[in-house]
């Protein structure tokens, strides 16, 4: 007589893909990096001032700063053992890190490319194009699509700790609450903001303050679920809510600034022909129009 023991059912590895997400933001934390090197080197190989494309070294700067946390973030969670109680949430804590660097990376790229509509005139029509076309991925793609993946990190905390059959519990009706507020949010946005352009470079800093402080918090919310809670124990549902949380609130944030941002000045829709500068050098003043008239 055959007797077949039943086969349990093989946990998630989330170790293993909390290692491929550290060596993915590392080589992102490098690309950062590289981009900021490049921006202070071209200062010192040209002679036009790009004053408003520097304002992006601070974006960059905290990107490369959240990148590289993000990485050791990760890395620390690959070193856990897959199917305890805890690793899903420490993934979703560190998620929280990594969601908030990779909009850091493209919100880098807006206020890049919105300084070139100031600085290189001759292009400003091509840049403008630009900066909507990564404005309208800031706003309504990437927001609700990081407060999504980080509710599926919390999804798989709650089937870890409750099981496949536990259903929609009060932390997926929370997390649910928090991405149709953000889809609410830069609906709102695109609508009252897109047409009312303003440049603050101060709340652009404010942004890359809030992001590397997020990061860091990221860190130390990890490094404290690893040092002071057992690993058979669950972690608590309000943790990977306030993950969720802090997540959309720095989305909102960024679609209010991305919105809004602009450093040309307000004729910066109209292209600027390549001889205008030339037509503008050949014309005469008043006084040789005269003196010529007069010959």
């Amino acid at each position: 007589m055959l007797i077949i023991a039943p086969v349990e059912p093989v946990p998630p590895n989330f170790p293993a893909a909390a290692g491929f997400f550290s060596q993915l933001a590392g080589v992102m934390a490098g690309f950062a990096f590289a981009s900021l090197i490049t921006l202070i080197a071209a200062q010192l190989t040209t002679n036009h001032s790009a004053g408003k494309t520097l304002e992006s070294g601070g974006p960059l700067l905290a990107t490369f700063v959240a990148l590289g946390v993000s990485s050791l973030d990760y890395a620390m969670v690959a070193g856990e053992t897959a199917g305890t109680a805890r690793v899903a949430s420490l993934l979703t804590v560190s998620g929280v890190g990594f969601g908030v660097a990779g909009i850091m990376l493209l919100y880098s790229m807006l206020v890049l490319v919105r300084g070139l509509e100031s600085d290189a005139p001759r292009s400003r029509a091509i840049s403008h194009a630009m900066g909507n076309l990564i404005r309208a991925v800031i706003v309504f793609l990437l927001s609700p699509v990081v407060v999504l993946l980080t509710w599926s990190g919390a999804r798989g905390h709650v089937i870890q700790k409750y099981g496949a059959a536990a259903g929609f519990t009060g932390l997926d009706w929370a997390a649910l609450s928090v991405l149709l507020f953000i889809v609410v949010v830069v609906t709102v946005c695109a609508v009252k903001f897109f047409d009312r352009p303003q440049h603050h470079p101060a709340f652009t800093r404010f942004i890359s303050g809030v992001a590397v402080v997020l990061t860091s918090a990221s860190v130390l919310g990890a490094t404290a679920l690893l040092s002071f809670t057992e690993s058979s124990t669950p972690v608590p549902d309000p943790i990977p809510l306030v993950a969720i949380i802090l997540v959309g609130s720095f989305a909102v944030l960024v679609a209010y600034s991305a919105s809004r941002l602009r450093t040309a000045s307000d004729n910066s829709d109209t292209p600027v022909l390549p001889n205008d500068h030339a037509e503008t050098s050949l014309a005469p003043d008043d006084g040789t129009a005269s003196e010529v008239s007069g010959r």
